[in-house]
């Protein structure tokens, strides 16, 4: 049986995503969409765990914004090419 927590999270991560238009703010792409920092809150960096992601969005919601993984890295000044060669790169090993 699934955690109820773990349903919750995901079912209010959708409804999220939806509520900032399910698309990037950038680009109008709809997939590979992440909340991007427009602002510093107390929760920041990879690896913070969904829950606390949803729960930090839900309490500055206006310190977000709905982005794709390109754009992202775009605005955050990180370079795209690292992910795509990394592709490439496990696509060639098989």
């Amino acid at each position: 049986m699934a955690n109820p927590r773990n349903e919750y999270v995901k079912r209010r991560w959708q409804r999220l995503i939806e509520e900032y238009g399910a698309k990037c703010n950038m680009c109008e792409k709809q997939w590979d969409l992440e909340f991007a920092h427009l602002e510093p809150t107390t929760c920041h960096g990879k690896g913070r765990g969904k829950r606390k992601r949803l729960e930090d969005i839900l309490r500055h919601p206006t310190s977000y914004r709905l982005l794709c993984e390109t754009c992202h890295d775009l605005r955050d000044g990180r370079s795209i090419r690292k992910r795509q060669s990394d592709y490439f790169r496990a696509m060639e090993e098989g």
